[in-house]
């Protein structure tokens, strides 16, 4: 839904922390990305988070709604953090590539299905929800540019598992997920 500026409205998830929400994708070789919510009305918020791995807008994983993951794809001078350049091969990504989700000790599964390049200034389009488990990744495109985004937009496969016992995050990676394909 969105507010009267355009935006979409923001809605602050219960689920604030990021000690169980993780992200893989095996096409880019990065395993147990921290992922962290962020207030998509707070700039600084957003870049908060892209410190220590991924950012979150919208719903969570699981929710039959769309969520929305960031990252950076340069090297700016002012951000030291080893996640300042994780999705720069994020154009890598083709159809039928997956990418899996750990959020509170579930697993989540979701495959590449289209991308796009779209101008920054259009994507208050992609925080629109919608009603429908869908998960869009982006991040600033061309590297070391500001004036678009890359999207990668995943359909639901299915959910890998719902344990008994919370999955401790170092049990999310290649060989677990193996063991569940």
């Amino acid at each position: 839904m969105l507010s009267e500026s355009g935006q979409a409205d923001f809605q602050p998830s219960p689920f604030l922390t990021s000690d169980d929400y993780s992200l893989y994708i095996p096409a880019l070789n990065l395993v147990n990305v921290q992922v962290s919510f962020a207030d998509p009305y707070n700039a600084k918020s957003a870049l908060d988070v892209l410190k220590n791995g991924l950012g979150h807008y919208l719903a969570p994983p699981g929710s039959g709604q769309k969520m929305v993951l960031f990252g950076h794809s340069s090297g700016y001078n002012w951000d030291s953090s080893q996640y300042k350049q994780i999705l720069r091969e994020i154009n890598a990504l083709v159809e039928g590539d997956e990418l899996f989700i750990n959020y509170h000790g579930v697993g989540y599964r979701y495959r590449v299905n289209k991308h796009e390049i779209i101008p920054q200034n259009e994507l208050v389009k992609v925080m629109e929800p919608t009603q429908h488990e869908e998960l869009v990744l982006y991040t600033c495109w061309p590297p070391n540019k500001i004036s678009h985004r890359y999207l990668i937009y995943a359909s639901a496969v299915k959910w890998l598992m719902r344990p008994s016992q919370p999955l401790h995050r170092s049990l999310i990676c290649s060989d677990w997920l193996k063991t569940l394909l």
